[in-house]
């Protein structure tokens, strides 16, 4: 196991001390409205041990998360609203573990039938419908049968634990949701994606 110890002299004071209240659950960003869609890019905070950190994926310039160690890592949905809303989680079609067809998904909780469409761009986009709460975030869990270790396979330096390869996620009330997975699904369909 390699530990990478951070450059104390870069951070800014009491900056340690916000990143593992929020690895911790502890600090979370305050819910907003849900009221039209909205796409949720992967960000650069520290996510424990659910998440290893953001990287830049060369192929469109975008950041990502490789999930792991855990085989159930939990997204954050800082949305309210007392309304069913839709929501797309955008992974990376590049699974070294063969997951994304085995993974189950929970929404605060409970077990979620999804749909996963497959682009040509190289994204599986699982998909599913939920209630939101009225004034609290949510949480979603991936549950992940296994995760892909390339020490162990191929050999190497690189001993992560490797799940699914996450780039943010997109959220709308249902009536917009409904609409952008049927026109998705007639492009997929219709091979024009």
């Amino acid at each position: 196991m390699v530990i990478c110890y951070p450059d104390w002299s870069t951070m800014r004071k009491g900056q340690n001390y916000r990143d593992n209240r929020s690895n911790k659950g502890l600090d979370r960003v305050a819910p907003k409205q849900l009221t039209c869609e909205e796409h949720v890019p992967v960000t650069a905070e520290p996510r424990a041990l659910d998440w290893y950190p953001s990287e830049i994926e060369p192929s469109d310039g975008k950041p990502y998360r490789w999930s792991g160690p855990s085989l159930r890592p939990k997204l954050l949905i800082p949305f309210m609203g007392d309304l069913s809303a839709g929501i797309t989680l955008h992974l990376y079609d590049s699974d070294p573990a063969n997951v994304i067809d085995q993974l189950k998904i929970e929404f605060n909780g409970i077990l979620m039938n999804h749909a996963i469409c497959r682009t040509a761009d190289g994204m599986a986009h699982l998909s599913f419908s939920a209630h939101l709460p009225a004034c609290r975030s949510s949480v979603v869990e991936l549950i992940l049968p296994g995760y892909y270790c390339a020490a162990d396979k191929v050999g190497g330096a690189d001993s992560r634990r490797l799940g699914v390869k996450f780039g943010g996620f997109t959220i709308a009330p249902e009536k917009w949701h409904s609409n952008l997975w049927r026109a998705l699904s007639s492009l997929w369909v219709n091979g024009r994606i």
